[in-house]
């Protein structure tokens, strides 16, 4: 079961979730709403454990997430911010306190299925406009670890939950070539997994260059 949290605030977002839970049925979400306070969050987040809070970018800041999160063992509270536009110091910023991702207010019904399904399976969410700056700051990494033309093109699908055929078909290459590039940019980044190799992505840019700074959708 795939449970989600959101605040009971009127307004779009509480009405969208009902909706997407509504139709959701086949592959298990529920939705709880909650009042919005430290005590009640932390409280399901520990009885439905995982559980999922979609919340806006407001209501996030005041309730400190940052802090809900270390009230909690690792892995309990996923954290969607729902934020009203492309400002990657936001994404930046609600990253860095880890939350797993970032979605426009203004996205899809089918977006935001998207980004729930996607974040309970382990990835991480953001705007893609935010996650190509931030992939290319790579460029401007330390000469031992910097990639080619090509890796950063592999880094870029990896990032956005591609598998190696659709890498493969994207970039018009075989998957075999793939898996080497895939090899060299693991050795690289020192990454074990593509999961490893996304949270480097977003430590490199949150570190590196404010001059191409940033972080899917």
């Amino acid at each position: 079961m795939k449970n989600v949290i959101c605040l009971e605030r009127p307004g779009s977002l509480l009405d969208r979730m009902r909706r997407l839970a509504a139709k959701d049925t086949d592959t298990g979400v529920s939705l709880t709403t909650c009042a919005g306070d430290p005590d009640s969050i932390l409280w399901l987040a520990r009885a439905l454990r995982p559980v999922m809070l979609v919340i806006e970018e407001a209501e996030a800041e005041r309730l400190e997430i940052e802090k809900l999160q270390k009230a909690l063992p690792p892995g309990n509270l996923h954290i969607l911010i729902v934020s009203e536009g492309h400002d990657s110091a936001m994404v930046e910023h609600f990253l860095r306190q880890g939350c797993s991702g970032a979605i426009l207010q203004s996205a899809s019904e089918e977006t935001f299925h998207k980004a729930i399904h996607s974040i309970f399976d382990g990835e991480i969410w953001v705007p893609r406009k935010v996650l190509s700056r931030l992939v290319q700051s790579l460029l401007f990494s330390d000469p031992g670890r910097r990639l080619t033309r090509r890796e950063i093109e592999v880094l870029k699908l990896i990032c956005v939950g591609s598998t190696n055929q659709q890498i493969a078909d994207e970039l018009f290459i075989s998957r075999e070539t793939v898996r080497w590039h895939v090899r060299s940019l693991y050795s690289k980044i020192g990454a074990k997994d593509r999961d490893s190799a996304i949270r480097y992505a977003l430590d490199l840019g949150f570190k590196g260059t404010r001059r191409t700074k940033t972080l899917k959708e």
